[in-house]
């Protein structure tokens, strides 16, 4: 699963913010990952609970991220800026946000209602490709579980109902794994965009940023943190799918 940005966006006493956060984040997702789901079946004229190929569930994925991309700009502009105010404060001697809100007004201020989805681009490469990734990975790994039980029960019919919490919580694991080495550069890179005004005074594109950081640290420049974000990223997913499962088998009809 992706980085939950939300989590990190207002530093309240507690965990109600991040979890909140959290909780929006995912509805959003799976909300907008079973909405295309319909709608490839209602473009293939099939019923809305028929069992997509996996090329489709991907695409479905990919359309759910591209839909939570525009959400999570803003999002994640807000929250890196204001995790560098200690090292803006010892560049240029003073803070330039005090708060998520002085971050929104100062960029619309500056640069219009678009400056807030400067790294959009990124942002929208991470979560198109790095959602389907996330759901091709977990519904690969399902139907592997599924198919596994179907020989062992010696069962004609075996759905994900069936899959133990185990299963749900490996295939949910391998799910974020994906999800990171999807591409995990274009999150580096959009990182950087959002926050090179704030640190340098500078604003380049994407593709510049990208140059920039091949020149002065190869290949290796893109994965920083990678093994780190890999390895927090499996528990988290785990528990996220395992929770959307546990829902729709007592609420879904």
């Amino acid at each position: 699963m992706p980085e939950i940005a939300l989590k990190k966006l207002f530093k309240l006493k507690g965990l109600a913010s991040p979890l909140y956060g959290s909780i929006f984040e995912n509805a959003v997702i799976f909300a907008s990952y079973t909405f295309f789901q319909n709608q490839i079946n209602n473009f293939n004229d099939r019923p809305k609970d028929n069992e997509l190929s996996l090329p489709n569930l991907c695409l479905a994925g990919a359309l759910s991220g591209a839909t939570i991309s525009f959400i999570m700009t803003p999002v994640e502009l807000i929250k890196c800026n204001l995790q560098v105010q200690d090292l803006a404060k010892v560049n240029q001697g003073k803070l330039k946000y005090s708060g998520p809100v002085a971050v929104i007004f100062s960029t619309l201020k500056e640069k219009g209602f678009t400056g807030l989805f400067q790294g959009q681009v990124g942002t929208l490469m991470r979560e198109a490709v790095g959602n389907a990734a996330w759901f091709g990975a977990y519904e690969t790994a399902c139907a592997g579980f599924i198919k596994r039980k179907k020989y062992l029960n010696k069962s004609s019919y075996v759905s994900k109902k069936d899959l133990s919490n185990g299963e749900l919580m490996a295939a949910g694991a391998l799910a974020g794994m994906s999800y990171q080495a999807a591409f995990f550069p274009a999150d580096v890179v959009k990182s950087r965009q959002q926050t090179q005004e704030v640190l340098t005074g500078v604003n380049k594109s994407f593709v510049q940023i990208s140059k920039d950081l091949f020149k002065e640290q190869g290949i290796k420049g893109f994965f920083r943190g990678f093994t780190l974000t890999i390895l927090r990223s499996a528990p988290t997913s785990a528990c996220i799918f395992w929770s959307f499962e546990t829902l729709k088998r007592n609420f879904a009809h």
